[in-house]
């Protein structure tokens, strides 16, 4: 039990903080949604994944589905590049239009190469971690011990 809440805790923290980061742009797009709005939305993904951790069978399982839920996120994170710096660039003035396109397209590049980077190795992980034990196929001719 103790495992499920350090998972929650720490999992928890990393699925909030990559969810702002992903979530940001659209609290920056949108200013009638910041302020209270994204504090409760924080806490309650933090809260789910806590919930998440606890209801499962195993500490292993919590984390499989914490590092996938952080593999997803990590995904979509260029996507979320995109809308920023795209907004950011299309208010720039005209004088400095190519230095805003070459500064976004760098950017997005970075991001979405680092977080794809995360994201595979979230992904790859988090199927290896928590995984059930296969059972033996009956195909398969058992192999017996002190043969």
């Amino acid at each position: 039990m103790f495992g499920k809440i350090v998972c929650g805790f720490f999992g928890g923290l990393m699925v909030t903080l990559f969810s702002a980061w992903v979530l940001g742009p659209v609290f920056v797009l949108i200013p009638s949604v910041a302020g209270m709005g994204s504090s409760i939305l924080f806490w309650g993904i933090w809260l789910a994944v806590m919930v998440i951790s606890i209801r499962t069978d195993r500490t292993s399982r919590a984390w499989r589905k914490v590092l996938l839920i952080s593999a997803g996120l990590c995904f979509l994170m260029p996507i979320s590049a995109i809308l920023l710096t795209g907004s950011l660039a299309s208010n720039a003035s005209s004088g400095i239009q190519l230095s805003a396109m070459l500064g976004t397209g760098g950017s997005i590049f970075l991001a979405s190469l680092i977080m794809v980077v995360f994201g595979i190795v979230f992904l790859i992980s988090g199927l290896f971690i928590g995984r059930k034990k296969a059972k033996q196929s009956s195909l398969e001719p058992a192999i017996e011990s002190g043969s």
